[in-house]
C-alpha cells in the first residue's frame, strides 16, 4: 500500500506530541504525582516523628518529591519554549509510506527511513508514534491520515 500524509507542525502539533509521546511512557507520565505523594508522605512522616527520632527522613522525601515534580514541569516548559524558538516550527513535512520504506520531505529534511530502523508503532488517543531503534520517535495525529485503512496498514506492518 502507497500512501502519504502531510504534517503541518505548528506549536499545537508539538504540544500534543509531548503529551501523547509522555502518555505513552508509563513511569514518565506519573512523574509529578509520584513527586506529590513524596512530598505528602515526608509532611506526614515530619508531622507524626514528634520526637524527631527518624532524623532527617521526611526532609528527604519532601526534597526528592520536589525535584521530582519540579522537573517533570520544567522539562516540557523548556521542550516548548526551544520548539517556539526553533525554525522547525510552522512548516510542513510529508511522509510517503510504501512496503519498502518511510520518505519524508519537508523544509529543513529530505531522506527515508527503512522499515527495519522501527522498533514500534503504538497508536494513542490522538495520533500513532513510530517508534526508532535510536530511540527517536515520530508524531502522526490520526486527523493527518485520509482513511482507516492507512492507519490499520501502519499498524499491522511487519518491519522485521
Amino acid at each position: 500500500m502507497n500512501f502519504a500524509v502531510n504534517l503541518f507542525a505548528d506549536k499545537d502539533y508539538y504540544k500534543e506530541s509531548y503529551e501523547e509521546i509522555l502518555k505513552s511512557k508509563p513511569l514518565k507520565n506519573y512523574e509529578d504525582i509520584l513527586g506529590g505523594i513524596l512530598i505528602v508522605f515526608g509532611i506526614v512522616l515530619l508531622f507524626i516523628d514528634a520526637n524527631q527520632v527518624i532524623g532527617l527522613f521526611p526532609y528527604f522525601f519532601i526534597g526528592v518529591g520536589i525535584y521530582e515534580f519540579t522537573k517533570f514541569h520544567y522539562s516540557k516548559y523548556k521542550w516548548m519554549k526551544e520548539i517556539s524558538k526553533s525554525k522547525l516550527i510552522n512548516i510542513t513535512t510529508q511522509f510517503e509510506f510504501d512496503d519498502e520504506k518511510i520518505l519524508h520531505t519537508g523544509s529543513y529534511s529530505k531522506g527515508e527511513i527503512v522499515w527495519k530502523a522501527l522498533k514500534s508503532i503504538k497508536k494513542t488517543k490522538k495520533g500513532l508514534i513510530l517508534r526508532l531503534e535510536n530511540k527517536n520517535c515520530i508524531y502522526i495525529p490520526l486527523r493527518n491520515f485520509d482513511n482507516q485503512q492507512q492507519i490499520e496498514y501502519l499498524l499491522n506492518k511487519n518491519f522485521n
